[in-house]
C-alpha cells in the first residue's frame, strides 16, 4: 500500500500499479473549508505511464477496496473519478468503472452517481450519512442540467 493518498499494488501477473487521491480543486472545490480537505479525484494507473498491462479481474475488486477504505477513514470524504480522455476511451473506462463498482462495492452505504456530458465521463463516490450530502447533490444536480459548466471547470485543469 501507501501512504494517505497514495496506494500501489501488484497483481498476480506481477503487473503494478498506482491509485493517487488527489486534492480536487474545481469540480467540487467549494466543499473543501476551513482548511478542511474532504473532496479528492481518483486515479488509477499503471505504475510505468504508458504501460500496457494483461487484464487481471481482481484489478477492479483491490481498486474498489482502496476507494472504500480511503472513504472509511473519514466519511465525509468525497471522491471523484474523471475517466481520463486523452484517447478517445473515456466511455469504456466509465463502463469498466461501473462494473468494478457493481460487482465488488456490495455494502449499500456507498453511492457511486455518474455525472455526465456529451464529451466528459465523471462519477462522485461517497458514503451514505456524508455531512455534506445535501450541498453535493445540490452541485451534481446543477452539473445535470448544465453539463457545459462540468466541462469548462474539467477543460482548465485537464482530466485525470
Amino acid at each position: 500500500m501507501g501512504d494517505e493518498g497514495y496506494f500501489t499494488f501488484t497483481t498476480g501477473s506481477g503487473s503494478k500499479y498506482v491509485v493517487l487521491f488527489a486534492l480536487d480543486e474545481h469540480v467540487f472545490s467549494e466543499l473543501n473549508q476551513d482548511g478542511k480537505i474532504i473532496v479528492y479525484e481518483v486515479m488509477v494507473n499503471p505504475e510505468e505511464e504508458g504501460q500496457i498491462l494483461p487484464l487481471d479481474a481482481k484489478v477492479g475488486q483491490t481498486v474498489c477496496q482502496v476507494i472504500m477504505d480511503f472513504i472509511d477513514k473519514h466519511d465525509e470524504r468525497i471522491i471523484v473519478y474523471v475517466c481520463e480522455d486523452n484517447d478517445g476511451r473515456e466511455g469504456k473506462r466509465q463502463k469498466l468503472f461501473q462494473r468494478w463498482f457493481d460487482n465488488y462495492v456490495q455494502d449499500e452505504t456507498y453511492y457511486k452517481v455518474p455525472l455526465e456530458t456529451e464529451t466528459r465521463f465523471t462519477s462522485v463516490i461517497f458514503k451514505e450519512g456524508n455531512i455534506h450530502t445535501d450541498a453535493l447533490m445540490e452541485k451534481i444536480a446543477y452539473y445535470s442540467e448544465n453539463p457545459q459548466e462540468l466541462d469548462k471547470l474539467l477543460d482548465s485543469k485537464g482530466s485525470a
